[in-house]
């Protein structure tokens, strides 16, 4: 799924934190205080309408079953189909147009803004990748 290759966001389907940051405080995202903006996160995550799973290149509905449905006919040819509310994401608008963003070229990939950029994770994935080393080597 190529939309998971060029997002870093765990989910999606919520209202963009600027409307959210409005609706909250009655001010734009950049007037917000730290404090302020991490609840506007939060907040973002808990309306989210599918979940990203990038290990496992899949994306599913807040909504899951949690179940996967599996056909024993010849003709299924061993696939398993999401459950409903997994399947209902595919009909989802702001999921069509996540699908429908281009791949933004490598040299513009590091202008991705900073707030979407798991940092914890960042470090996490430097320090098992021996990059932190060869950065701070630089």
């Amino acid at each position: 799924m190529r939309y998971l290759h060029h997002t870093g966001i765990p989910g999606g389907g919520a209202p963009n934190r600027s409307k959210l940051a409005l609706d909250k405080y009655r001010c734009m995202w950049k007037d917000l205080r730290e404090a302020q903006k991490k609840k506007v996160v939060k907040e973002e995550s808990a309306q989210y309408t599918w979940i990203n799973r990038h290990n496992l290149l899949s994306v599913f509905s807040i909504d899951c079953k949690k179940c996967i449905l599996t056909y024993t006919e010849p003709s299924a040819r061993g696939e398993n189909p999401p459950c409903d509310p997994c399947a209902d994401i595919l009909d989802d608008k702001r999921f069509k147009n996540a699908l429908r963003r281009k791949m933004p070229n490598e040299d513009h990939m590091r202008f991705a803004p900073t707030q979407y950029r798991p940092e914890l994770l960042s470090t996490i994935w430097a320090m098992q990748a021996g990059v932190r080393q060869l950065v701070e080597m630089v």
